[in-house]
């Protein structure tokens, strides 16, 4: 399932796959939409949230676990 398709959906376990820069955001689309589209990703698990990253580091993995750092 894409991260488009599961706004307002959960799941206990999530698997964010192949987040990389010019891709996952991509390097033609809006960053506020992407970033629109990185949070409805992030917050669909329940419990475990797996995100893979593939090369060079991604903008959103970056500060989402800057941010996820200062809560815990």
């Amino acid at each position: 399932m894409s991260v488009h398709s599961s706004k307002g959906l959960e799941w206990r376990v999530v698997f964010l796959v192949g987040v990389e820069e010019k891709k996952f955001p991509h390097e033609n689309s809006d960053l506020d939409e992407e970033a629109r589209i990185w949070y409805v990703g992030v917050t669909r698990s329940k419990q475990n949230l797996h995100i893979s990253q593939i090369g060079d580091g991604s903008p959103f993995i970056e500060e989402y676990f800057e941010n996820v750092g200062s809560l815990v």
